[in-house]
């Protein structure tokens, strides 16, 4: 994601929109072909990790025969592809230079090492062994980014120097990682570890199968009734947002280890330090949103190719999805931690019925502005199926909630953009978007202030103490 959003500018020179919606044509295929080539066994060494990481022979066992399967599976799945990918991609999309043959193994490729490299990272973050997953994550980036910008850059062979280059640094740098992980602690693969973390990852395939059909039924409708021009755009604004991806989920894995543990331990005042690390998880990623809508235009005007302006009419409106995902990614951690993976599909099923609900019925009037608008009704569905499950199993009593302020917070700065949003759509008004999209910046301070003061004083505090402690 942080590779996408570095490169934008120059993506927006060297690309033209129907290249870029090959390009989101080609997310869509990773999306999908990812939840085969895991089949959960990623999520499931996350999870199973706690169960051994005071036991390293056993980790490392645990370790390799993760690496193991996810690569026996990807052998089976491009034989498998050989034969059919052709056809696959010609009754998936609505594009017919988009082929397997020219473009869908080289995805596949990236993104099976891409997946091994989340694996790697996971065993290092959960370890909070900080050096390693700060190298890993680097030459990883660093790899990946030299040989894209050689690909569309420097050979100038538009989407396929993205696709080619994504694939070939993914693989060469992934290679080499693996070789020196097994150099330096051998390969032990007890299949005993296979059965019980299938038990576990299974039911998250159909989950992640209709999790990712509703991550990108916005893209796959595009692709549906739009043309690739519009599918570039899109794919495009939704681009610049990954910059708040890219903070939420680098705090999230910061996070998420050291809520389990407290959620393993439960000691003395865990509740508190539960409490506190959710708070300043919600304050500091709602204020990293408010600011990237505000200045989304003034970075598109400044720094891309005029050819994607007409994207600043609606990526304020899509940022603001992002809200729902805060809560929906601190709101799902006790379904996973408690083993409850088999209600995740429902979650999604329900999120996906309703984005394409959402988009049949909002396209026909709204165009491209109604695939903003079910992407934010469809964000809170999924949402409102987290919550829904966390009161079925009494979770909902857990210290991860009781954010009422926050949740008032969120509805107030959402609804008051919606409502001059379509005030300026039904009107002539003359106020431009970039001012209205300093709203919801001004919406938040306003709250710092009155309702949040003593939240984010106490933020402060901590920061103050974490830097004195690192010094």
């Amino acid at each position: 994601m942080g590779i996408n959003f570095l490169l934008a500018p120059l993506y927006s020179i060297y690309l033209a929109p129907d290249e870029y919606g090959i390009i989101g044509l080609a997310d869509i295929f990773n999306g999908f072909v990812a939840v085969l080539l895991s089949l959960g066994i990623k999520q499931a060494y996350a999870r199973f990790f706690f169960d051994y990481y005071k036991k390293p022979k056993d980790l490392n066992a645990l370790f390799t025969t993760s690496l193991f399967w996810m690569l026996s599976m990807f052998g089976i799945v491009a034989v498998v592809l050989y034969f059919v990918g052709d056809w696959l991609f010609g009754i998936s999309f609505n594009s017919p230079g988009f082929s397997y043959s020219k473009f869908g193994w080289l995805i596949l490729l990236s993104t099976n090492f891409t997946l091994i490299n989340e694996l790697f990272l996971s065993h290092y973050r959960n370890q909070e062994n900080v050096k390693a997953y700060g190298m890993l994550s680097l030459g990883f980036f660093l790899t990946n980014l030299v040989c894209i910008l050689g690909g569309v850059v420097w050979l100038e062979y538009g989407a396929m120097g993205n696709i080619a280059g994504r694939a070939i640094g993914s693989t060469a740098f992934m290679v080499l990682a693996i070789l020196v992980y097994l150099f330096r602690n051998g390969i032990h693969i007890h299949f005993k570890f296979i059965k019980p973390m299938l038990e576990y990852g299974l039911p998250l395939i159909p989950y992640s199968l209709l999790l990712v059909a509703y991550n990108k039924i916005d893209r796959i409708m595009i692709d549906q009734f739009f043309d690739l021009d519009a599918l570039g755009r899109y794919n495009f604004a939704f681009l610049m947002g990954t910059a708040i991806s890219v903070v939420q989920y680098s705090v999230y894995n910061a996070i998420n280890p050291r809520l389990f543990k407290l959620l393993s331990e439960k000691g003395e005042g865990y509740q508190k330090e539960v409490s506190q690390i959710h708070q300043v998880f919600q304050l500091f990623m709602m204020a990293i949103i408010v600011m990237a809508i505000a200045v989304a235009i003034p970075i598109l005007q400044l720094l891309i190719d005029p050819k994607y302006f007409p994207i600043g009419e609606y990526i304020g409106l899509l940022f603001l999805f992002y809200f729902a995902q805060n809560f929906y990614i601190i709101y799902t951690l006790p379904l996973f931690y408690y083993k409850r993976t088999k209600v995740m599909p429902f979650i999604s099923l329900i999120a996906l019925v309703g984005g394409v609900i959402f988009n049949l019925v909002l396209i026909p009037p709204f165009g491209i502005l109604g695939v903003c608008f079910a992407v934010i009704f469809t964000k809170y569905t999924q949402l409102g199926g987290a919550l829904f499950f966390n009161r079925v199993y009494d979770y909902h009593k857990l210290p991860l909630f009781g954010l009422t302020k926050n949740v008032y917070a969120v509805a107030f700065i959402t609804l008051s953009y919606i409502g001059v949003y379509l005030f300026l759509q039904f009107t002539e008004a003359e106020l431009s978007y970039m001012w209205l999209n300093f709203l919801p910046l001004v919406l938040f301070g306003l709250m710092a202030v009155s309702v949040f003061n003593r939240q984010i004083s106490k933020v402060l505090v901590l920061i103050r103490e974490t830097l004195k402690g690192m010094a």
